[in-house]
């Protein structure tokens, strides 16, 4: 997916590079600002091939549903690092609704990792085609994914948002550079997973690191790379100089729900168990809380004028500032 959209994305970056070399960029980002960003952008793109990986590899090694509902706490991750932040540098800390929705979501998770004591962990990884049972390395590795999603979040926003000093990154400069490091560190993290850099042939297609160069997966990449690459991650990454990172994981929310209920139609997830649904549920209310929660605390400190993005509490600049 990452590479289909990194192809995608390239007129666009190309297109906008040229006009901030030639210094026509509508709120004066330079290619200095560019080179100073580097370091964030690589950050964030190595976090958003972690994501995908960790995901990806968790679908193989747990059920549909316990993948997406893991993997979109990211939520609670950026909960702590609120917290963590109001007592390293003092800022402001989370809402009570917050943290009140950070736990009452890991006790969701908690819940829900009973069936993975009912399921005895006796996953089959050996069909691609069967559906799995939930296993706790395969939540784990799902959760870790939500980590890489939110310090992703974190650098988009840190990026995306104007600061006194620094206009906000174009779209397409940002999204051009995350999007091929992420490429990268999906392949690299392939080939350490055992995929075979040379395997090419129509009958191995699933073990090669590059089968998604072959004609036979054309129509899927297309899809990924257009409809949920642009229309998805490129999409949040405009949202992003608007918006803090927690109301964007807002979105994200309802992909627990739809794409379980996808996985069932097509036949890649079965129907969940009790303490999945139970847990499940929980997860979910608790994960809305700590998003509404966020909601609250930024719009209080826009009425006192803050504005100094959501990594210091609040919005950075006016929409006219942070335009494409």
């Amino acid at each position: 997916m990452c590479l289909s959209l990194y192809f995608s994305q390239l007129p666009f970056f190309l297109n906008q590079y040229n006009s901030v070399l030639k210094g026509h960029d509508s709120n004066g980002y330079t290619s200095t600002h560019f080179k100073f960003a580097l370091l964030t952008l690589t950050i964030s793109g190595f976090c958003l091939g972690c994501h995908f990986s960790a995901w990806v590899w968790s679908i193989s090694h747990t059920t549909l549903a316990h993948s997406l509902m893991c993997v979109s706490m990211h939520p609670i991750v950026l909960n702590a690092y609120g917290w963590s932040r109001h007592y390293i540098k003092g800022s402001k800390p989370p809402t009570r609704m917050e943290t009140i929705g950070t736990l009452v979501g890991i006790v969701g998770a908690a819940l829900m990792l009973l069936d993975v004591a009912h399921s005895g962990e006796d996953t089959d990884t050996s069909d691609p085609d069967a559906v799995t049972s939930p296993t706790f390395k395969g939540n784990f590795v799902a959760f870790l994914g939500a980590v890489a999603m939110a310090v992703y979040l974190l650098c988009g926003e840190s990026l995306r948002t104007k600061s006194e000093n620094t206009p906000p990154i174009p779209l397409w400069l940002y999204a051009f550079p995350v999007t091929l490091l992420a490429s990268v560190t999906c392949v690299v993290l392939a080939l350490i997973n055992g995929a075979d850099v040379y395997a090419i042939r129509s009958d191995n297609l699933d073990q090669s690191a590059f089968g998604f160069l072959s004609a036979q997966y054309a129509l899927q990449c297309l899809y990924l790379g257009g409809a949920s690459g642009v229309g998805g991650h490129t999409m949040l990454n405009t949202l992003l100089a608007y918006l803090s990172p927690t109301i964007v994981g807002t979105s994200l929310l309802a992909e627990p729900v739809i794409g379980g209920v996808i996985g069932y139609v097509v036949g890649v997830q079965g129907i969940p168990g009790v303490w999945t649904w139970l847990g499940g549920t929980v997860l979910m209310v608790g994960l809305v809380m700590t998003v509404k929660g966020g909601e609250t605390n930024e719009e209080d400190e826009v009425k006192e004028g803050e504005g100094k993005g959501w990594i210091e509490r609040g919005y950075g600049g006016t929409d006219e500032d942070n335009k494409l």
